[in-house]
């Protein structure tokens, strides 16, 4: 009889394993991939995702807008040099199952810090600094345009610092 019980205990503990590691709640309103390969298997939109152990992969949720920033040095259109840093609210959409999984926001990090860039290659430091809340709605539809056709979607950008760069690294006389 005990035998047989702590047969029943050690089964339910693996069994327990199992479920922690191979299966994911998916709240509503948000996804979850299951990846083989590096291909979506599955796509979760609620309720209980499973993954097969040690063979697929739990891809992360990033459907809820979350923030990220974005910070970019660049040349003003009189030839100061800037740092802009931008926070990003972003969300991805599900990947369709049969598609190969990449996460999307790497490549448009660099494509939304090339936006950046170029748009403020158009202002004067002066103007940029001191109009940095008229900045903002032109380097949103442009970074928004940019990322969109990646597979990522912008909510919003804030502008949150525009720093002018000394020269000689804001060293005084030596």
């Amino acid at each position: 009889m005990t035998d047989t019980v702590l047969l029943l205990a050690a089964a339910g503990v693996l069994v327990g394993c199992w479920a922690a590691t191979c299966v994911r709640r998916v709240p509503a309103g948000q996804w979850l991939a299951v990846v083989r390969g590096g291909v979506v298997r599955r796509s979760h939109v609620a309720g209980f995702a499973w993954r097969l152990p040690l063979v697929e992969r739990f891809a992360r949720d990033l459907s809820q807008p979350h923030d990220l920033p974005v910070m970019v040095r660049a040349t003003t259109s009189d030839g100061v040099p800037v740092v802009v840093l931008l926070e990003a609210s972003v969300s991805i959409p599900a990947p369709p199952p049969g598609t190969r999984y990449a996460d999307p926001w790497p490549a448009a990090e660099v494509a939304a810090e090339e936006t950046v860039a170029r748009v403020v290659t158009e202002w004067s430091a002066a103007g940029l600094t001191q109009t940095a809340s008229a900045a903002r709605l032109p380097l949103r539809r442009a970074v928004r345009a940019t990322v969109d056709e990646l597979g990522v979607e912008v909510h919003d950008l804030e502008l949150v610092e525009v720093g002018v760069q000394l020269p000689d690294g804001g060293r005084g006389p030596s």
